[in-house]
């Protein structure tokens, strides 16, 4: 659902619909307001995460698309503070989106440590 607030928001944005770049910048904040709560959650030890390696990759694909280009399109726009929140999520997203395709095509292994 999310996903396609996010194309919804971009292409208002890119078709100057009046407050497109608004409504981007606040769901992108949002989204990175998530990112920086569930790695604050993460770093203090009050959740544990996983590498999944079950998903569509043409979807994991589409879904960093959209958020790239909303984080450029509000760079662009006089809200680009915002984009620099954004950075450090879309970055460690990136990684992890590098090292679950390495793993689903078997380039590196996962082993349980017991």
């Amino acid at each position: 659902m999310i996903k396609y607030l996010g194309v919804a928001a971009a292409l208002a944005a890119t078709y100057g619909v009046e407050w497109a770049i608004e409504f981007t910048a606040i769901l992108l904040a949002i989204l990175a307001s998530m990112f920086y709560f569930i790695a604050g959650r993460l770093f203090t030890g009050l959740s544990q995460a996983a590498l999944s390696i079950d998903f569509d990759v043409l979807h994991l694909l589409m879904v960093y698309m959209i958020y790239v280009t909303m984080t450029v399109l509000v760079f662009m726009s006089p809200y680009s503070y915002v984009a620099f929140v954004a950075l450090p999520w879309l970055i460690i997203q990136g990684y992890a989106n590098v090292l679950s395709l390495l793993v689903k095509f078997d380039i590196i292994g996962i082993e349980d440590k017991e």
